[in-house]
């Protein structure tokens, strides 16, 4: 959420079991990274605003999927009550001191002052040399300012200012079940948009297929997936990563449960009788001294799959045609591991 540059100074106080700080810890567990190899990984994350600043009804799915130099950006679940601020995804914010050039839909700009709203097919290169491509409509713009910026000093807060190139997605006032999907090329080597397949980009699963056969799911929910290659349905909020080999005849996994399990349920004392947050300190929670539970992911594929070497975090059931999965890992490590034709 854009808020004026006076509204953004934290509102310190004394803590409970701390001193005068502030920590807004969130009530939601999804946050956590995946990988598959060593050219493939992804990040996903469930955003929610705090009750301190009024913010407890924004809300946002965001995921990264990252394959070789290529990463696609995915936002769903976008959803704010504001009436007064806009919600804005920022593609990049690069210090442009030096009058560094950048590229928009073809166009060399170098000369402060420029200001542009665009939507449609756009193609930015930014000054690093990582070019943008993303859709937008006119309903949600992509705003692009090379210009001087006004700031805030981290310390005192007084006025400061700086030469900076910026690229914000607008969501607009309010929005509503708004999301976002753009590829970034980085350090581009040609002016081609990166191949990739959407598979899936709703409330529930981000699902991306890569160039070269990589399918990454970011499970926000249990969900059923709407047009399934090899991946039917996940009962568990998690992050599924998987590739054929052997013409088919083998799948190498990779898999994670992003909730770390410190506790179950919900920390009473994060809530108020209302349900909605209260600002504690990390310093003051017994959890933060426990060890993350172990917890388990079960998945769906199809076809009959076994496994290529025994595990026992790992156990394989026959539903037909289809392979139940159950796998448990613990410190929301991945769990990589390989399958064959049964």
């Amino acid at each position: 959420m854009q808020l004026p540059n006076a509204e953004l100074r934290a509102t310190l106080t004394q803590l409970p079991g701390a001193g005068i700080e502030e920590m807004l810890l969130s009530t939601t567990t999804y946050s956590a990274a995946n990988r598959l190899n060593d050219q493939a990984a992804m990040f996903a994350i469930k955003l929610q605003g705090h009750k301190k600043y009024n913010q407890q009804n924004f809300t946002a799915n965001k995921s990264y999927f990252m394959f070789d130099n290529t990463v696609i950006a995915l936002g769903s679940n976008i959803h704010n009550d504001d009436i007064n601020n806009p919600v804005q995804t920022t593609l990049f914010q690069h210090n442009i001191s030096d009058l560094s050039p950048v590229e928009v839909n073809g166009t060399i700009i170098d000369q402060l002052e420029a200001e542009q709203k665009l939507d449609g097919e756009i193609t930015l290169q930014d000054p690093a040399g990582n070019r943008y491509f993303v859709t937008t409509t006119a309903a949600q713009p992509l705003l692009f300012s090379y210009n001087n910026q006004i700031s805030n000093d981290e310390d005192d807060g007084k006025e400061t200012h700086g030469q900076f190139a910026t690229a914000v997605l607008d969501h607009g006032i309010e929005p509503s079940s708004q999301g976002y999907e753009y590829a970034i090329a980085i350090e581009a080597q040609t002016k081609e948009k990166p191949q990739y397949h959407l598979i899936q980009k709703d409330n529930l699963v981000h699902a991306i297929e890569s160039a070269n056969g990589i399918e990454a799911y970011a499970f926000f929910a249990p969900a059923t997936i709407t047009a399934a290659k090899h991946l039917l349905s996940a009962d568990t909020a998690s992050q599924i990563m998987l590739q054929e080999h052997s013409n088919g005849q083998q799948l190498k996994l990779s898999v994670v449960n992003p909730d770390f399990a410190f506790y179950q349920g919900q920390d009473p004392e994060q809530i108020d009788a209302n349900g909605d947050q209260v600002e504690v300190s990390i310093y003051d929670r017994d959890w933060r001294y426990s060890p993350s539970q172990p917890v388990k992911t079960q998945f769906t594929l199809k076809d009959k799959w076994q496994l290529t070497a025994p595990s026992n975090v790992i156990t394989i059931k026959y539903d037909g045609n289809n392979t139940n999965i159950t796998t448990t890992t613990v410190d929301a490590t991945p769990l990589s591991f390989n399958l064959s034709k049964a």
